[in-house]
């Protein structure tokens, strides 16, 4: 199992064990060519630990060196678990102008944060904009359809049936 394979599986254990491995690998130079999945990976600690600004210090840095869409979601999942949905959804609306329309897990991972902002703000109609966007979206990754069904059932649990087609399945 390879170091970074080892921070992630620590982090189901604890998310300081996770942290400390990081760090340990960080000041090894010879991992220059894994520096940013370690980061990455250490940064999932931190959120863990509620350390967002230093977690967010992380993607912010990968983002602004490599235009990559995916660290901004990162930077957007930090803001929403520290409680900020508002700068959350500012960063999910970026990402999806981002986003290249013919990858469909990253459309749905971008749909399913921007309809679970939505539903943390109590704006149900975007959020059931959000459900019948994403119901029209041809993705066959399970484990989206899944994520995405997360919000769908949080949502049934507070308000009720959806009314739409995929609503019961999800629940």
């Amino acid at each position: 199992m390879d170091i970074i394979d080892q921070i992630y599986a620590a982090l189901g254990e604890s998310p300081q064990k996770a942290l400390t491995l990081a760090e340990q690998a960080l000041s090894n130079e010879k991992i220059n060519s894994d520096f940013d999945g370690i980061n990455w990976a250490k940064a999932y600690a931190l959120v863990d630990l509620k350390r967002f600004d230093e977690a967010n210090l992380i993607w912010m840095e990968n983002f602004e060196r490599t235009g990559n869409h995916r660290a901004l979601h990162q930077v957007g999942m930090v803001e929403r678990d520290a409680g900020q949905p508002d700068v959350a959804l500012e960063i999910y609306h970026r990402e999806k102008m981002m986003v290249d329309k013919s990858d469909s897990v990253a459309v749905g991972a971008n749909l399913y944060e921007l309809t679970y902002c939505n539903i943390l703000k109590g704006q149900s109609a975007e959020a059931f904009k959000r459900f019948a966007e994403f119901e029209t979206l041809h993705c066959d990754d399970l484990v989206e359809r899944g994520c995405f069904s997360r919000p769908c059932g949080r949502r049934h649990l507070q308000h009720g049936f959806l009314g739409l087609s995929w609503a019961s399945s999800c629940l």
